[in-house]
């Protein structure tokens, strides 16, 4: 199922896929639907539900930003939270993109590993200074807290940093995720919900593309 680039990411909501439109690579879908995303100015990449395998076996499951990588995604979050503890001992995660707007969702599946700390920073460095101190006072707060304590930290953390450049704390970091799966659905006029699987097995170059379930 091939076809020229982006077609498939072309068609307007409520008009059904077709499935020789698909491109062979998901990225690619991907790429075209999101570019369809209205988004801030300024704001880097998108926002999406990463779901991890928690304590007791419960969904462990945290809304975070997500940029795309070659083969993937990096998802930027702190260490010592509950998503952070999951992923520790259960690398495998899914990410949902949820694009009701246009009718339209994205599910991709893979597992995840910590990025290079220089990425890390890389990252952090081009945070604006309101969302560097963000990350900061979100990793001072502590469980029960108020909201009164948590203003006065994050005011604390305003005066630490002021006038200087704000390192990344070493409990914030990223995330690659490599994917092997990713579920593409789109709602339609007629009421049938198109819905495209695409796979890789380990050590597969190139992706399989089935007609799904929802």
């Amino acid at each position: 199922m091939s076809a020229p680039s982006g077609l498939a990411g072309k068609r307007s909501r409520g008009v059904p896929i077709i499935d020789e439109e698909l491109p062979g690579d998901p990225f690619e879908l991907y790429s075209s639907w999101c570019a369809e995303i209205p988004r801030d100015r300024g704001v880097l990449g998108v926002r999406a539900v990463l779901a991890a395998t928690g304590a007791g076996g419960r969904p462990a499951m945290w809304c975070t930003r997500v940029v795309p990588l070659p083969g993937g995604f990096a998802c930027f979050l702190h260490h010592r939270g509950r998503v952070g503890a999951a992923l520790a001992s259960h690398p495998e995660v899914t990410l949902a993109f949820d694009w009701s707007e246009r009718g339209r969702g994205v599910l991709a599946a893979g597992r995840c590993a910590r990025l290079p700390a220089v990425d890390s920073d890389a990252f952090f460095g081009r945070l604006t200074e309101r969302e560097q101190l963000a990350v900061w006072a979100a990793g001072m707060q502590e469980e029960g807290n108020s909201r009164a304590a948590a203003v006065a930290a994050a005011a604390d953390i305003a005066d630490r940093f002021s006038g200087q450049l704000i390192p990344r704390p070493g409990y914030w970091g990223g995330y690659r995720i490599t994917v092997d799966e990713m579920l593409f659905q789109q709602g339609s006029d007629d009421g049938v919900t198109d819905c495209f699987r695409y796979g890789k097995s380990p050590g597969e170059g190139a992706w399989s593309v089935v007609r799904s379930t929802p």
